[in-house]
């Protein structure tokens, strides 16, 4: 305001506003702190807890609030916020700080972490850790190493007690995990992917690798998705594997590796490296195994390699004729239990599957994924009481389900019928033999085409079969909404609707 000049008759009048509304907010922080205080204490007079329990109890109770199975960082924040006394349980109860949740955006602030993780950490110790790290990918690799790395230093420093290690980030700065002590971290499960699944092509460089530089951690529960050289761990406990993305030879060399391996998945397998001159692998511990390749893998699986203790098997690779799998359960003699079969729409490899399906004795469960030629399969159900013991087909089965996307050839609902009404006859029972109690089949059948529709006669053989106990389900998902129809259901309704009509017309 220049010399002179008047006073502004507003401002004059704002002056002692701004001075009111200071004072009130003032007051109003005031208050707000005495509330505090207040139900602090309220609190304190109302904690149930802490005066009819001594904290060691108070402890496990606080404890229990805390599911091992889900990573979840918010019921240690809230327990300690009830009140001074939860507080000082809570940071002392290093259960309730084991599990550690990071999801980290590249333009996010990773001080707060770092500061957070420096917090958490100590709370925890002894106790092993459960850590679920999730990086965001960026195209600036330094700017990623040099923003993550001040996190990782805080983790690398409690390598120690990583008990779980479940990693999504770039792989190529799988680097900056290592270890601050001489021996290995006594991990449990690990497992490790990228933050997009890809197959990983890249050529992997030691910053690429998840090598921490001393001895070896043995865990007994693997999960990857990436290739399985850039895992530098000990095979020998592993128990459980899964591995998206593998190449042949390196799934070869895995069941090499890993003696104590039970449950295997291996998802999108590719070919690789020619494993046709590698030792045979016998594995004997191997239970359950699950391999689905990749839709232009041409390259044989089962070649060198015999499972005699295998008793589940999922095999799906659309691509391949059955013939090394055919030979390899020949050479494994395994009591398989359960088969899934996934088949070439466009293919027909029934001669292939049913000589498989003659050497499996023990095969409770089958499940054929993809097939379109159904022609003879059903007869097979249906009879084999004529032959011998040795010979009778699939003689334990209790279980079978089909799914198929492709127009049915070879096929019609009176053969189906019939075999699931062979297969579920007291005379099996009576003669002790397995009855089949459960029958599911998806397909895919537009209105009009034969089979849309269950013939009259079979769908009274399946309902008396349902109303008996057997689980029967006939599904359609040929809809555009691609919500499956029950077949049974709308067949029932068709045949009724059919019957009603002469009676209306009169």
């Amino acid at each position: 305001m220049e010399e002179g000049t008047p006073p502004c008759p507003c401002c004059l009048k704002v002056k002692p506003l701004d001075e009111r509304i200071a004072e009130t907010r003032a007051f109003l922080q005031h208050l707000e702190a005495h509330r505090a205080a207040l139900m602090s204490g309220a609190n304190t007079f109302q904690d149930l807890l802490t005066a009819l329990f001594p904290a060691e109890i108070s402890s496990r109770i606080l404890s229990s609030c805390v599911d091992e199975e889900e990573v979840e960082m918010s019921v240690p924040l809230a327990l300690s916020a009830v009140s001074k006394r939860w507080r000082a349980i809570a940071h002392t109860t290093p259960s309730l700080w084991t599990s550690i949740r990071v999801r980290s955006g590249f333009y996010g602030r990773q001080d707060m972490y770092e500061e957070m993780l420096r917090d958490w950490l100590p709370r925890s110790a002894p106790q092993l850790l459960s850590i679920s790290l999730r990086i965001e990918d960026t195209d600036d690799d330094d700017a990623l190493k040099s923003q993550y790395r001040p996190i990782l230093d805080v983790l690398n420093q409690h390598c120690n007690r990583w008990g779980k290690l479940s990693i999504e980030m770039p792989l190529r700065i799988l680097g900056l995990f290592k270890t601050k002590f001489h021996d290995g971290p006594p991990l449990h499960s690990l497992s490790i992917s990228p933050p997009d699944e890809y197959d990983d092509n890249d050529d992997v460089n030691q910053f690429g690798k998840f090598d921490l530089g001393a001895t070896l951690p043995a865990p007994e529960i693997v999960l990857i998705s990436c290739k399985v050289s850039r895992i530098h761990i000990n095979w020998a406990n592993v128990t459980s594997v899964s591995v998206s993305g593998p190449q042949v030879h390196e799934c070869v060399a895995l069941f090499a590796a890993a003696p104590q391996l039970r449950e295997c998945k291996l998802t999108r397998v590719r070919d690789g490296a020619n494993t046709t001159n590698v030792d045979p692998i016998v594995h004997q511990q191997l239970r359950n195994l699950t391999v689905q390749m990749s839709a232009d893998s041409i390259s044989p699986f089962f070649d060198n390699l015999a499972f005699p203790s295998l008793e589940f098997l999922k095999y799906h690779a659309f691509n391949q004729p059955l013939t090394s799998l055919s030979s390899f359960l020949a050479c494994s003699s395994c009591p398989l239990k359960s088969l899934s079969i996934g088949e070439n729409e466009t293919a027909d490899h029934r001669d292939e599957l049913f000589e498989i399906l003659w050497t499996l004795p023990s095969l409770e469960e089958l499940e054929r994924i993809g097939a379109s030629s159904f022609e003879d399969f059903f007869e097979l159900l249906a009879s084999g009481e004529e032959y011998s013991h040795e010979r009778r087909f699939l003689p334990s089965l209790t279980k079978l389900f089909l799914d198929n996307t492709a127009g049915l050839q070879g096929f019609s609902w009176r053969d189906a019928s019939m075999a699931v009404n062979a297969r579920t006859s007291p005379y099996r029972s009576e003669h002790g033999h397995a009855f089949l109690k459960e029958f599911r089949w998806d397909m895919y059948v537009p209105e009009g085409e034969d089979g849309y529709y269950i013939d009259e006669g079979s769908l009274q053989v399946f309902e008396r079969l349902i109303a008996g106990g057997v689980a029967i389900n006939l599904s359609n998902g040929w809809q555009t909404d691609g919500k499956p129809e029950d077949m049974i259901v709308y067949s029932r309704a068709f045949y009724e609707a059919a019957n009603s009509e002469p009676a209306s017309n009169a």
